[in-house]
């Protein structure tokens, strides 16, 4: 066991340290396919992301990485699929999921939705499909580019000539909208149970477009979810106490992320004035946070301030 675990780690160490130079970077793909296939190892998310950090902070590398996967990605080809991959006749790189997640990565953290719209649409025609990894990605980078949209918006002078208009704000909302139910029926349509990170975009994405109250139902639903999960464990009379360890316990609690669960708490305070609501958000996070709950006592002293005045 501990040989098989040394070997994935070998692997992703060797993955991220040829991803950092420009005569290697082209090799950290073939390692991280060769990973995949001859050993059965699924990159995780944690090396994904690392591996996109390296290159995102690097633009030359990034445009090599870019060059190195799309380029395979939008050949036309028509090499028959291998193993959900497929192998560009003239490069020789095999075009994995998790090769095109790395750059969908990057394309995430810096809010090009548009970017990683047309890298999911294009899978399609290379006989892949979206996983876990591809829709939170993409759905970050929806989230990000209406956070710098919002930034952008509040710090706009009336006479620059960079004013966005409504109309303009509207569009691209709609647009996000539409991506972000797109991305959710690939989703469903793949049967991918969301991970935390999922739900935290997509409460993200949601608060983003002022829909408040369904972040709520969203964030309600997950919870009531976990806490049937608990429940189900919980009734099973055989051994359930064995079964339930405080790891387990922790694990179902973190269905929503404490960062997610601030997000909405806030957003129900300040959007909704459900205070109640909030609260109960605030008090369903991992370990004590004190600081949420001060934020909405704080919204609500506002609030009550403003009534009097």
């Amino acid at each position: 066991m501990d040989n098989i675990e040394a070997s994935e780690s070998i692997y992703e160490s060797s993955i991220l340290t040829f991803a950092t130079n420009e005569e290697s970077l082209y090799d950290s793909f073939l390692i991280m396919r060769d990973m995949e296939e001859s050993k059965g190892y699924v990159p995780s998310t944690a090396l994904i992301e690392t591996f996109a950090r390296i290159i995102g902070h690097d633009q030359v590398l990034f445009k090599q990485a870019e060059s190195i996967i799309l380029g395979n990605l939008y050949s036309n080809d028509n090499t028959p699929e291998i193993h959900n991959n497929t192998i560009d006749a003239q490069q020789g790189l095999p075009l994995s999921l998790a090769s095109i997640n790395v750059i969908l990565s990057v394309y995430g953290d810096r809010g090009y939705h548009n970017k990683t719209k047309r890298v999911i649409h294009q899978l399609a025609n290379k006989g892949l499909k979206p996983n876990a990894d591809s829709i939170l990605f993409s759905l970050e980078s929806i989230g990000r580019c209406l956070l710098r949209d919002s930034k952008r918006s509040s710090s706009e002078e009336p006479s620059s000539s960079f004013v966005s208009f409504p109309s303009d704000i509207k569009r691209e909302h709609d647009i996000c909208a539409k991506y972000t139910e797109d991305l959710l029926f690939a989703l469903e349509e793949s049967m991918i149970p969301p991970t935390s990170a999922i739900i935290h975009n997509y409460v993200e994405i949601l608060c983003h477009l002022g829909h408040t109250e369904t972040a709520t139902l969203v964030v309600l639903d997950a919870l009531k979810n976990a806490d049937n999960e608990s429940s189900g464990a919980n009734s099973n009379a055989v051994a359930a106490e064995d079964e339930i360890t405080p790891i387990k316990q922790k694990k179902r609690r973190r269905v929503v992320e404490n960062k997610t669960l601030h997000r909405v708490a806030i957003a129900t305070a300040s959007e909704l004035r459900d205070f109640e609501l909030a609260s109960y958000f605030a008090s369903r996070t991992s370990e004590p946070l004190p600081f949420i709950q001060n934020k909405i006592d704080k919204i609500k002293a506002d609030q009550l301030k403003n009534i009097a005045s």
